[in-house]
C-alpha cells in the first residue's frame, strides 16, 4: 500500500477510535510517540498509550492535507479535530512521519502541541 493509502487507512482506524486496529498497522516491535510523551514500544503498549488518550476525548477526525514519501519514510500534513469533552471541537495543526518495514509502521512520530484539547 502507498503512503496516501496507509494514511487513510491508520486515521480511519483512529476516527473509529479502535486502539488494536490502530496497532495491528505497526511493527511487532514498532515505536509509537505522541509528542512529547514517552515512546509506547510494541502493539500492546501502542494500543494501551492510544485509548489512554482516547478516554480523555470524545471524538477525533484526522483531515489529510497531503503525504509525501521517501524510501520507507512517510510524512503526513494534517488538521485533527477533536471533541473535547466540554462539548467543544478543536482543530490543531499536525505532522506524523512514519519508518515503515515489511509494509508495516515501525516508527510513528506524531508532531503537534495537543494541549488546547484540554486547556
Amino acid at each position: 500500500m502507498n503512503g496516501k493509502e496507509l494514511a487513510e487507512t491508520v486515521f480511519g482506524r483512529v476516527d473509529a477510535m479502535k486502539p488494536e486496529a490502530f496497532a495491528e498497522l505497526l511493527t511487532e516491535d514498532g515505536s509509537f510517540t505522541f509528542g512529547n510523551f514517552p515512546a509506547a514500544v510494541g502493539r500492546e503498549a501502542a494500543a494501551q498509550a492510544v485509548s489512554d488518550f482516547f478516554a480523555g476525548i470524545d471524538g477525533i477526525h484526522h483531515d489529510i492535507q497531503d503525504v509525501w514519501e521517501s524510501g520507507d519514510t512517510v510524512i503526513v500534513k494534517l488538521g485533527v479535530t477533536y471533541d473535547r469533552k466540554d462539548g467543544q471541537s478543536i482543530t490543531l495543526p499536525c505532522a506524523n512521519i512514519w519508518t515503515c518495514r515489511d509494509g508495516k509502521i515501525a516508527d510513528y512520530r506524531i508532531y503537534m502541541d495537543v494541549n488546547p484539547v484540554f486547556a
